[in-house]
């Protein structure tokens, strides 16, 4: 925000097009493409998206943070890819392998995490296995 009032940019809002971890398991396996190693650590994850988007929530007004956009929703994390990604995913298990079917694959725990925040609705966390261990009442911001 300062570098943009600088500039000149004083009005203009920051939009984040690109919000993502690029890996999430415990490990991975350094070979052309990378494997994951270990396990998907939802736990983590969800925790990255509550204090990351609680943060953009409660501070939007003052940075004049206006949007924020997760790199993707959906990625097959399970096998190796060049693009080495095995990071946020909103939809299926880490094990799915199938592209998501509207209306038919559903949320994993990481896409309730995040739909409660969009929503402003009851705080929702992950547990190691990708569960919803519990739901802690979500202060309003």
């Amino acid at each position: 925000r300062e570098y943009l009032d600088s500039q000149g940019y004083e009005e203009t809002p920051i939009w984040i097009t690109e919000l993502a971890v690029h890996w999430g398991y415990d490990d991975i396996v350094p070979e052309i493409p990378p494997r994951p190693a270990g396990d998907y650590r939802w736990d983590v994850l969800a925790n990255f998206i509550l204090n990351t988007i609680e943060w953009l929530m409660e501070n939007s007004e003052d940075y004049n943070i206006e949007r924020w956009f997760l790199f993707t929703t959906w990625k097959n994390i399970a096998e190796p890819s060049n693009d080495a990604y095995g990071g946020i995913i909103l939809f299926g298990s880490e094990q799915d392998t199938q592209r998501p079917r509207p209306g038919l694959t559903p949320l994993n725990c990481l896409g309730h995490v995040y739909r409660a925040l969009a929503f402003n609705q009851t705080r929702v966390t992950c547990n190691s296995n990708g569960t919803v261990p519990s739901m802690l009442k979500r202060a309003k911001i």
